[in-house]
């Protein structure tokens, strides 16, 4: 089975699974799939986490394939710039993109196929155009204007707009690009023709990039961290990634009994606990290669019942930094040997730094932007080290076996939604489908938080009185999108689940 947020990625990773493919090269087909119909949310420009069961050794890894800044990187030379925080767009944002580096990792360590022979259904629709779906359409408009002050983005706007839903998109620079990498290998981005584009583009820009910061890029093999919570392990990749806020989010609301709590109050609690968690990772998360990040106490049971007690009856005024709309696709697959792939993908904001690489179609992700500008700060720009981030696969284990693998997309909102599916699934007891659709909230700074409409209107007056600002939303937009599959080991069955919030489906063998 497999479920992403696009049908030509989900029918390119059957088709995988359907001739003999187990879930990592499924996992990464669909992921170069969806680079290329969901452009302004991932690509080779971009970054991949990933956690992989593999069935035959009962272990589970981890995967960090986020890029790091270049060697060249300056707190100086950015507020030289006139910046007094990081900028969110343009060449300074961007850092070396870790994507096909972690596709060929995956496949070498865990995959059974070549890369050049996944690439192929990618590469098809460049070359051949694909449909735009209706929320890749709607993401795309919005960023109309964006494009149009970027560098060379007018490939992605094409009669100089957005395309419309419906319409057929062909990508013949970013074909050629896919092409390069199907047969010379990753050296042909890392210590080739691309790399040569990618380095003389951010020269003619003022950018840091050089050959050496492609050459010296790897991905990293990490151990998954994990909390238990009401008879599951769940399961995160660890910094510099904000899975520990899912973690200590679970920690911190473990004790609570939700099962017998109305929805307000509900809510209530997961709003302040992800409050307290989301505080935390802005003042710990960072590189660990690069500093001391303090998971195991942030994730201790003795820390949590701490924080847990600043859970009161009223809203706490944290502040936040803010919540930008973020690029990214998810993909989770199970083979049907059981290993289990749960992998995500992105150039971080909508089309990333607004910058895309001459004659290549190749958008450059805009990661660095969480850097901070404060030296002191655990998360500081600094030479060849990996930015807070935001990308976070998950998978859970219920009896030593895994149960659930998912992810969602969207910036910050993903601890948020990870919590709240993961509360719908093992403190109510629903249905996966239902977890996945049901109506979410957003934290955003202080107390504001967006509900969905789907919320009835007493759930909104019931929180105003326990001190949030609430706002309800219509659309989707804003709340992520979910891909999951739950596994049953008794029953002998799959059950997945694609979030409506996007364009995708889940189908299985």
């Amino acid at each position: 089975m497999i479920a992403t947020s696009h049908p030509v990625a989900v029918e390119a990773g059957l088709d995988v699974l359907r001739s003999g493919g187990n879930a990592v090269d499924a996992a990464v087909c669909a992921a170069a799939t969806l680079g290329v119909v969901e452009p302004m949310s991932t690509g080779i420009g971009g970054d991949c986490f990933a956690l992989v069961y593999e069935a035959k050794t009962g272990r589970l890894h981890g995967l960090n394939g986020s890029g790091r800044t270049p060697q060249a990187a300056s707190i100086d030379e950015v507020r030289l710039a006139g910046h007094q925080t990081m900028p969110q767009q343009g060449i300074l944002s961007v850092s070396v993109p870790g994507a096909l580096h972690a596709w060929q990792a995956l496949l070498e360590r865990l995959g059974s196929l070549p890369l050049g022979e996944l690439l192929q259904p990618a590469i098809a629709a460049a070359r051949e155009g694909f449909t735009l779906t209706p929320t890749v359409a709607r993401d795309w408009a919005t960023q109309r204007a964006e494009l149009e002050r970027g560098v060379n983005t007018e490939v992605y706007l094409p009669q100089g707009r957005t395309p419309a839903a419906g319409e057929r998109f062909v990508q013949s620079q970013l074909t050629c690009s896919l092409e390069a990498v199907a047969h010379q290998g990753v050296g042909a981005f890392y210590a080739g023709e691309l790399t040569e584009a990618i380095v003389e583009q951010s020269r003619r820009l003022g950018g840091w990039l050089s050959h050496d910061d492609f050459a010296q890029h790897c991905s990293t093999w990490v151990d998954p961290i994990s909390t238990d919570y009401r008879g599951h392990t769940v399961y995160e990749i660890p910094p510099n990634g904000q899975g520990v806020i899912t973690l200590e989010a679970l920690n911190l609301l473990e004790t609570f009994p939700l099962e017998d709590m109305d929805t307000a109050q509900v809510l209530h609690v997961q709003i302040e606990a992800l409050k307290l968690a989301f505080a935390d990772a802005w003042q710990h998360v960072a590189d660990p290669a690069c500093v001391d990040v303090p998971v195991a106490g942030l994730l201790s049971r003795a820390y949590a019942q701490e924080r847990r007690a600043l859970i009161g009856t009223c809203a706490l005024q944290h502040p936040t930094h803010g919540f930008p709309p973020s690029g990214t696709i998810y993909v989770t697959v199970v083979d049907k040997a059981g290993n289990v792939a749960s992998l995500i993908n992105s150039i971080f904001m909508h089309f990333g730094a607004k910058v895309v690489v001459s004659d290549t179609g190749i958008a450059l992700q805009n990661r660095a932007a969480l850097c901070s500008l404060t030296p002191q700060h655990p998360n500081a720009l600094a030479p060849r080290k990996r930015p807070y981030h935001t990308i976070i696969p998950a998978m859970v284990f219920k009896d030593g076996h895994p149960w659930l693998s998912f992810g969602v997309v969207g910036g910050y909102m993903q601890p948020q939604a990870q919590v709240q599916i993961l509360s719908h699934l093992i403190d109510g007891g629903q249905e996966l489908k239902w977890a996945v659709d049901a109506p979410r909230f957003r934290w955003s700074e202080g107390a504001k938080v967006a509900l969905e409409a789907a919320f009835s209107g007493k759930v909104h007056e019931a929180l105003a009185q326990l001190g949030h600002r609430a706002t309800r939303t219509q659309g989707h937009g804003g709340f992520g999108g979910a891909q999951a599959i739950v596994i049953d080991r008794e029953a002998g069955l799959l059950h997945g689940a694609s979030d409506p919030r996007k364009d995708g489906c889940v189908m299985g063998l």
